[in-house]
């Protein structure tokens, strides 16, 4: 903002910010806009735009396809045609319960943890993850990821236990026995072919059952038409959807997304709270990290609040 430009271009600027930081964007846009800037907005998220937004665009295979003021985005008909999200969202998290100390699924007790020469940002917290979705919440910065590491072994606990399913299990079991979808799905996608990763996610698996069951994933995530294209040659979109399908595949006993939806639009984003919610009746403790409040309101059961204390 020092270059005091009369033209500014925010693309999809909420996707990693938590839902106060949101408002506080969308304030200070407001304060642009009366300084004279024109101010434009690509995004899939719409809830945050009332009233920071006079007039929108709906795009659709390249072409404006609609136009007009906010209010438009409230016809139910508009969205569904064209894949968009809702105009209008409540705060789902006031009403999610909380998890307990103790309970069936995955279950930690006296969880410490510090990176090197830091403060401590778990010190003995217990809490349970119980075989439903539960949304990990916390202000930017509060520790989410690294309480998603350490709960899938690829980050070692200063000290603490994990149980799963009332079993004491180890870091390297734990691994094994976990999926995570991380916030850059650039990270996770290693393979030459969208079938390689598929297939690796299926632990080489080449059954006629298990073929089936990644066909069919690939199939729900609109990717059985890309199986011979490289990960990396696809676009964003594509990508997020590739590291949860590949999550999904594998078929974990603890199931953690970062960030899952981020540059989704409505359609993909409610195939993915279907599928999440699949996963978790299919056994799994799903543990959902995210400020998108569309999502946790469709698909949490429970929340999981940080900072953690000793007893969550």
């Amino acid at each position: 903002m020092s270059l005091c430009p009369r033209v500014l271009v925010l693309d999809e600027p909420t996707a990693n910010l938590d839902p106060e930081s949101t408002v506080d964007l969308g304030r200070k846009i407001r304060e642009f806009k009366e300084e004279g800037m024109a101010v434009e907005i690509p995004d899939h998220r719409l809830y945050w735009l009332e009233g920071v937004a006079e007039w929108v665009a709906v795009m659709d295979r390249g072409e404006i396809v609609e136009s007009g003021p906010f209010s438009i985005l409230s016809h139910k008909d508009l969205r569904e045609s064209h894949g968009l999200r809702a105009a209008c969202v409540e705060d789902p998290r006031p009403g999610l319960g909380k998890v307990s100390a103790n309970g069936i699924g995955i279950r930690v007790e006296d969880l410490r943890f510090a990176y090197r020469g830091g403060p401590e940002l778990f010190g003995g917290a217990s809490f349970s993850l119980p075989r439903e979705v539960t949304g990990l919440l916390g202000k930017n910065g509060a520790g989410k990821t690294t309480l998603a590491r350490l709960l899938t072994g690829l980050s070692r606990m200063r000290s603490g236990k994990v149980y799963l399913d009332g079993e004491s299990i180890s870091p390297s079991r734990l691994l094994k026995r976990a999926s995570i979808v991380l916030q850059n799905a650039d990270h996770q996608l290693q393979m030459k072919t969208v079938g390689d990763e598929a297939m690796l996610c299926a632990n080489g698996a080449c059954s006629k059952q298990r073929a089936e069951k990644v066909a069919e994933i690939l199939e729900r995530f609109g990717l059985s038409g890309l199986i011979d294209r490289h990960p990396q040659s696809l676009s964003g979109g594509e990508k997020q959807r590739l590291a949860i399908a590949c999550g999904m595949i594998k078929e974990p006993d603890i199931l953690i997304l970062d960030e899952p939806t981020s540059g989704l639009d409505g359609r993909n984003m409610r195939m993915i709270a279907e599928s999440i919610r699949q996963a978790a009746e299919r056994g799994a403790s799903v543990l959902l990290i995210s400020h998108d409040l569309e999502l946790l309101d469709s698909a949490c059961d429970r929340a999981l609040h940080l900072p953690l204390g000793p007893c969550s």
